[in-house]
């Protein structure tokens, strides 16, 4: 009888450790998916904001090349026009940016293009009033419809980045809440299989303490 009792107790705590053991396995495993999830998410963040920021770059470069026009064309003083040079090289860089940004969204390549399309038409537009702006006589007539349809396509220029600055914004939405329906149970989850694990680590040590008493009594 004290044979098949050690052998039942022996069983028993062989399968506790076994359960204890899946446990742990199973909330490292939960915790190392958290993790894997959260770099994800804190990935895609911070892709929206980059593309947040290059968006909005060029059209500051855009700005600073129509100001730097208008300030030759009032003052005719080619100093002016530094910035409507360096705005070009910069815009690239950002352009640059994006496409590998948007590489792989259909959506927002289509977008992309078609605000490289309204930025190299502003830059032919800024270009063509620097030309009417250098002719003896001046058409001013000329010049002031010319840059009125340089005002409109900066407006569309406007639209086309509020249009994608959304678009992220509703990607980076869906993001995180994809994130949050992910995470919200995990903490409880592993904490409760946590406790059972604990709990069984107690029952263990409790069970072996007594077996050793009954032991240590026996071999008196």
């Amino acid at each position: 009888m004290k044979l098949k009792e050690a052998f039942s107790s022996s069983f028993l705590l062989k399968c506790i450790f076994t359960i204890s053991l899946f446990i742990l396995i199973f909330i490292s495993s939960v915790s190392y998916k958290h993790a894997i999830t959260l770099a994800e998410s804190s990935k895609w963040i911070v892709h929206s904001y980059r593309t947040d920021i290059e968006l909005e770059k060029v059209f500051s470069f855009i700005k600073d090349a129509e100001t730097g026009q208008r300030g030759f064309i009032i003052t005719k003083d080619t100093n002016f026009l530094e910035p409507y040079f360096s705005a070009n090289e910069k815009a690239e860089i950002s352009f640059h940016e994006l496409e590998k940004l948007a590489h792989g969204d259909i959506q927002q390549e289509n977008n992309l293009k078609i605000l490289r399309q309204l930025y190299n038409f502003r830059f032919s537009q800024l270009k063509t009033s620097l030309l009417i702006s250098s002719r003896t006589p001046l058409d001013k007539e000329l010049l002031k419809a010319n840059m009125a349809i340089g005002k409109k396509v900066m407006d569309s220029i406007r639209l086309q980045i509020n249009k994608m600055i959304e678009l992220e914004k509703v990607y980076l939405s869906e993001r995180q809440a994809k994130y949050e329906q992910e995470i919200s149970f995990t903490p409880l989850i592993t904490l409760l299989f946590l406790i059972f694990a604990l709990l069984v680590f107690v029952f263990s040590f409790l069970k072996i303490n007594k077996d050793l008493i009954i032991l240590r009594t026996a071999n008196s």
